[in-house]
């Protein structure tokens, strides 16, 4: 493979680096733009200042699961490098399924840092748009009209409510595959309590109207400090309070936590809005295709929301499409 191959990839996250790695290790440039101030996405930590000092939360993915043979070796690897460790919790009564799951160590955005070390990623960049230039090549512009390079070729690996835009002038058949899926939101509450909260659990899931998914940060691997909580809201009541204010859907979340485990009130909290946190529908349902490539103008496109709404999905969506540059600018022997 020339080395002289330029590529850029649009969003940092674990679809986007998966991607990266495949094509780096094959002998091309890769520059990576993803809007965050730092590495995360929905594997983000978020560092709060609280009446007891610093804390962290993982206010997004609380945990990942691991079923296929490439994926499991890649978490092998970041396990000996100390990024993840296997995260046994105590579910409430009658929701433990057996399942094996993995936490980053010390913070869930440990794995896309691990994952993003060597690899020539600019954060705090937003691309608005991707043109083609006079020379044939392609351009990723900001929101500014900046013009962030010149590429061989322009990857997408965003959800996909955000990749349709930036598909649609140049790949509109890659724009309608990212339409047709569908994300659903999820408020979440990170919640720092003192008295700590007295529940014989760490971790509870349910049949709730309000409350999805309630995580102990400090029952997870890495972590100590302060009795501390993560709540997930459901994709129904995220999408009824989408647009409250974080002050009143924390309380709401709050008051459904204390209902469920008798907790009182909470010392510090603040709520976070992931509009597009889980896939409900995957654009490839019919087709099974984990990315997509359009090599006549050499734009493709990966994410979870191709396949599936797994963190899994989008380290294997990622690999395929680096996969498939790598056979398209491959010399022909």
């Amino acid at each position: 493979m020339s080395s002289h191959v330029s590529i850029a990839i649009i969003g940092a996250g674990m679809a986007g680096l998966s991607c990266a790695r495949v094509l780096a290790a094959g002998g091309v440039q890769v520059r990576l733009f993803d809007k965050g101030r730092g590495p995360g996405g929905r594997l983000s930590t978020r560092r709060a200042q609280t009446p007891l000092g610093e804390l962290r939360f993982d206010h997004g993915a609380q945990f990942f699961t691991a079923r296929s043979d490439r994926f499991r070796q890649l978490v092998r690897q970041l396990e000996t490098g100390g990024h993840v460790a296997r995260w046994n919790p105590r579910w409430a009564p009658g929701h433990e399924d057996g399942a094996e799951r993995w936490t980053g160590t010390p913070g869930m955005n440990q794995v896309i840092k691990a994952l993003s070390d060597g690899l020539n990623v600019s954060w705090s960049q937003q691309v608005s748009a991707i043109e083609r230039r006079a020379d044939g090549r392609l351009s990723a512009i900001t929101a500014t009209g900046d013009q962030l390079g010149a590429f061989d070729a322009v990857l997408v690996a965003v959800p996909a409510e955000q990749a349709g835009a930036l598909l649609r002038p140049l790949a509109p058949t890659l724009a309608d595959e990212a339409d047709a899926a569908r994300s659903a939101p999820c408020q979440a509450v990170m919640a720092l309590f003192d008295p700590p909260v007295a529940a014989a659990f760490d971790a509870w899931r349910g049949d709730d109207p309000v409350l999805q998914l309630a995580v102990r940060e400090t029952g997870r691997p890495g972590r100590g400090g302060p009795d501390r909580w993560v709540l997930h809201a459901t994709a129904d009541w995220s999408r009824a309070h989408l647009e409250e204010p974080p002050e009143v859907v924390a309380e709401g979340m709050i008051a459904a936590f204390r209902d469920l485990t008798g907790a009182p009130l909470p010392l510090w909290s603040a709520a976070h809005r992931w509009r597009y946190a889980r896939v409900e529908a995957p654009a490839s349902a019919g087709s099974g295709s984990p990315a997509g490539w359009n090599g006549a103008v050499r734009i493709g496109c990966c994410g979870d929301w191709r396949i599936g709404g797994r963190i899994e999905a989008a380290f294997l969506s990622g690999e395929a499409l680096g996969q498939a540059v790598l056979a398209e600018f491959a010399p022909v022997s």
